[in-house]
């Protein structure tokens, strides 16, 4: 049996600006690559994926890239940032199955430092 996998991705992600001044945070191009494409390639080798739901925000650019390149991603759209449980919320009533087991991805937090870093 496989699991589900809820990707909030909604924030402005303001400690990463300017890199994130016109782009959703899963968007940042790390080694040219969007990080959305890391993060997708690393769930599918680690478990046995049944369904993947993305919690986005106002920007549709992580929608309009997955619809290409990842197009078994299913998205919902958290209008009010009221926080990562409500877009966890938002994610689960968006499942298929809600009875498989849920990870929930929260990997993309990072300090000032490591943003500053990245920057660079």
């Amino acid at each position: 049996m496989g699991i589900n996998l809820i990707i909030p991705a909604a924030g402005e992600a303001t400690r990463l600006r300017p890199l994130s001044s016109n782009t959703s945070k899963a968007m940042v191009r790390v080694n040219g690559k969007p990080t959305i494409d890391y993060i997708l390639e690393q769930a599918y080798r680690l478990a046995d994926i049944d369904e993947i739901v993305v919690v986005d925000g106002q920007l549709r650019d992580i929608r309009e890239y997955c619809a290409k390149k990842h197009p078994n991603v299913k998205f919902v759209r958290q209008e009010e940032l009221n926080g990562p449980k409500y877009a966890i919320d938002l994610g689960m009533k968006a499942l298929d199955d809600s009875n498989k087991p849920v990870v929930v991805y929260e990997g993309t937090r990072r300090s000032k430092e490591a943003c500053r870093c990245m920057a660079r």
